[in-house]
C-alpha cells in the first residue's frame, strides 16, 4: 500500500506491506516495532496532524493512503501548529506575525534547566498566531504559533 508521509515539511511516498505493531507502553508512550526495529516514541495528535517524540527531537508527521498527487497532499496540508515541546520560559521570540520563514528556521528560544532550546519552523511559510511572549512560561505541548504556507 502506498502512503504520503509528510515529516517536519518534507514529502515522501511510502510504499510498505511489512507488518508493524504498536503498543501503548503508557498513557501517550508508545512502542514501535516493524522489520526487526523498535522505536520508543511519544504520540500526540495535534490539529494538524501528529506529533512525535524520540527522546531527541520531535517531528511533526502527516499521513495519507496515497490516492492523489503530491500536489493535492500538499494543498490539503498547508500550515504547521508550532508547540512546546518541553515545560520551560520563553527567552526570545524570533518571528512577527506576517514575516516570511524558511524550514528549519528558529522562531522561539525556550529556557528549560538552564538549557535554550531553538523550537524550529518544520516548513516553509507565514508565520500567523503568534500566542507567547518573551518572560511567559510554557507547558509542554502549548500552543506556540502557526506556520501557513
Amino acid at each position: 500500500m502506498k502512503y504520503w508521509v509528510e515529516v517536519d515539511g518534507e514529502l515522501f511516498e511510502v510504499e510498505s506491506d511489512a507488518p508493524v505493531e504498536i503498543n501503548q507502553v503508557m498513557n501517550g508512550v508508545y512502542s514501535i516495532s516493524s522489520g526487526g526495529r523498535t522505536w520508543l516514541i511519544s504520540m500526540e495528535e495535534g490539529q494538524d496532524g501528529i506529533v512525535l517524540e524520540d527522546g531527541h527531537r520531535q517531528y511533526h508527521v502527516r499521513i495519507q493512503r496515497a490516492i492523489g498527487s503530491r500536489e493535492t497532499f500538499q494543498k490539503q496540508h498547508s500550515h504547521a501548529d508550532i508547540r512546546s515541546p518541553i515545560p520551560g520560559l520563553v527567552v526570545k521570540v524570533l518571528v512577527e506575525e506576517g514575516q516570511r520563514v524558511e524550514k528549519g528556521q528558529s522562531l522561539v528560544i525556550i529556557e528549560a534547566m538552564k538549557m535554550r532550546n531553538h523550537i524550529k519552523s518544520p516548513m516553509d511559510g507565514v508565520v500567523k498566531d503568534i500566542k507567547v511572549s518573551e518572560g511567559k512560561a510554557v507547558g509542554m505541548r502549548e500552543y506556540l504559533m502557526r506556520i501557513e504556507s
